[in-house]
């Protein structure tokens, strides 16, 4: 999963984005608007509920390799 506040003012282009879709294929992208750098120090009521939902979707395992 990726988490982009999208007013970052380090990454401020859209073709961040476009690269980070070609080169995760498979992640989920989290898009917050009116949002900086600090995601969690922002938007951390909203991003917690996300990150756990994420992680209840991940499956367990014992293989640790």
């Amino acid at each position: 999963m990726i988490v982009w506040g999208m007013a970052d003012p380090l990454l401020t282009s859209s073709l961040f984005l476009e690269r980070w879709k070609q080169d995760f294929r498979h992640a989920e992208f989290v898009l917050l608007s009116n949002t900086g750098h600090f995601v969690p120090e922002e938007r951390r009521a909203e991003l917690v509920p996300i990150v756990r939902t994420f992680l209840q979707g991940v499956p367990i395992t014992s293989d640790h390799s």
